[in-house]
């Protein structure tokens, strides 16, 4: 099925603060700290990347051409989900609807979350178009700790290399751009999808 998946809204903080990056790293100068800065965001990034996860808060618009066929889910990319905003769509006449969430069900505790009709509904009938169904929602876990929790040390080995190899890529044994030892850090952590 083709989509189109937006980031909305970005996260307004990181999951590890500069100060805790310092101690980290040994740093205790105030040169680096703007590089620094760039390092924790990349390696956030890198990481939600790597783990197909949103590690803290933010808006996606999951955008499709057409409700699945049948009862099907809908899978929404990017989890954890918090909650879904609006699930809208372009009815025949070619007018954006919003189906009321009494109209389908979220199922919040998998990763990744989905949604379907609610019972004895289907998806409602559109105009086949490019973007027709837009699904708006918040993803990324709630509080840095949550994160630190899960991926604390992995975003910290993440930032150490990120800040000591200034952009080289001395680790022959690198895979996604990542050093093997991150990867290892990730591997139980990764979410994969597939489109009904």
């Amino acid at each position: 099925m083709s989509f189109s998946l937006t980031c909305e809204t970005q996260p307004t903080a990181e999951p590890v603060t500069l100060a805790e990056a310092k101690a980290f790293l040994r740093v205790d100068h105030a040169r680096d700290d703007a590089f620094l800065g760039l390092c924790i965001t990349t390696a956030r990034r890198k990481i939600e990347e790597r783990t197909g996860q949103q590690l803290l808060t933010a808006t996606w618009k999951l955008a499709l051409d057409r409700f699945p066929v049948g009862p099907c889910e809908i899978v929404l990319p990017k989890p954890p989900l918090q909650s879904v905003t609006t699930l809208k769509y372009l009815d025949e006449n070619g007018t954006l609807q919003t189906l009321a969430a009494s109209e389908y069900i979220v199922s919040t505790g998998r990763m990744p979350a989905r949604i379907q009709p609610a019972y004895g509904t289907s998806w409602p009938i559109i105009r086949r178009q490019l973007e027709s169904v837009q699904v708006t929602y918040d993803a990324g876990y709630v509080t840095a700790d949550e994160v630190q929790e899960r991926l604390g040390h992995a975003i910290l080995g993440c930032i150490h290399w990120l800040y000591f190899e200034r952009g080289t890529n001395s680790d022959p044994t690198a895979t996604m751009g990542l050093p093997r030892r991150i990867e290892a850090m990730l591997s139980n952590h990764i979410v994969g999808w597939l489109w009904p």
